[in-house]
């Protein structure tokens, strides 16, 4: 009970009120939460205009539920990996307005909030994948696992008239656990390793409307698709950022909050196409990736193969 009655103190000192933004695609996600509460939510296509219409969106959702800007208390932003412009556009805006408001500031991945966004269903495992563009496809796999949370009663119990704090109790929900670190591949590389996948998978992302057919026809058997149409959501990156609280994680400086490139960007390439190369290596990915190297061997070669 101890346990508990201090877990419950800490999170009465966690923020409640929290804002939401994703931009690494051309969709823009945006999201104003309320402790577990989604209190205005949107999805909406901005291609390359995100820096035009991210405030004046926040702004309006504010005014929705009554909300002031002063009235937030913590940010989170997806960090990519996704489009090079979009992310810049995302992470600086979060970075600025965290800075104006002295609030906290959390980056998580994007493609774990597409998986977050996915409907939980008999699959275990989703891969998360978005378009890169140039024969390519941002990717990172997750697996549905069960965490043990700690509930608090959303208001103070009365006994004898008199106020009993610290009531909480214990739960068990399904989360996705992250299993790799976000990589790199073609699609005919993706391609293969759910075709040699040992369960059936769930596919998500804006990776999955372009090369969808193609890999339906290379795994009919272990691929699945949502029962609905899923954008990335905002409240998703507000799950992740409450889960790195919850996990004793502290933010850091809004500046130290920074984009994930996965590769080199286009002027970069540009500049010195000989001498850039940006591939995903065994070596970097040997933590993140140990689940495949005893009983998935052959599906580990398909993802560090170096073609």
């Amino acid at each position: 009970m101890s346990e508990i009655l201090e877990q419950v103190a800490q999170l009465s000192q966690r923020p409640k009120r929290w804002f939401a933004l994703d931009t690494s695609t051309p969709y823009a996600s945006l999201a104003l939460v309320d402790g577990d509460l989604v209190v205005a939510e949107q999805c909406f296509w901005s291609g390359t205009g995100h820096s035009q219409q991210i405030l004046s969106q926040l702004e309006s959702m504010l005014t929705l539920v009554d909300w002031e800007l002063s009235h937030l208390e913590a940010m989170v932003v997806g960090c990519g990996p996704g489009s090079f412009t979009g992310l810049r556009v995302g992470v600086s805006t979060a970075q600025g307005l965290a800075w104006a408001l002295d609030i906290p500031l959390v980056g998580v991945s994007s493609l774990e909030a597409w998986a977050w966004s996915a409907p939980i269903s008999s699959e275990r495992w989703v891969i998360s994948c978005v378009d890169a563009r140039k024969d390519q496809v941002y990717t990172s796999f997750h697996r549905l696992e069960e965490e043990s949370l700690v509930v608090p009663q959303p208001s103070p119990l009365f006994a004898s008239g008199h106020a009993v704090t610290g009531h909480a109790s214990k739960a068990t929900c399904s989360v996705l656990r992250a299993c790799s670190s976000p990589l790199m591949l073609s699609p005919k590389q993706l391609g293969e390793a759910i075709a040699c996948w040992p369960e059936p998978v769930m596919l998500v992302g804006t990776g999955a409307s372009v090369y969808g057919a193609m890999w339906a026809e290379k795994a009919p058997k272990q691929l699945r698709w949502p029962a609905q149409p899923i954008s990335l959501r905002g409240s998703a990156l507000v799950a992740l950022a409450q889960r790195e609280m919850r996990q004793g994680k502290v933010p850091s400086a809004p500046w130290s909050v920074l984009p994930l490139y996965v590769r080199a960007a286009d002027a970069e390439l540009q500049k010195n196409p000989e001498e850039i190369k940006v591939v995903v290596s065994k070596e970097r990915d040997e933590e993140a990736s140990f689940w495949l190297s005893d009983t998935l061997a052959d599906l580990h070669d398909v993802l560090f193969s170096a073609g």
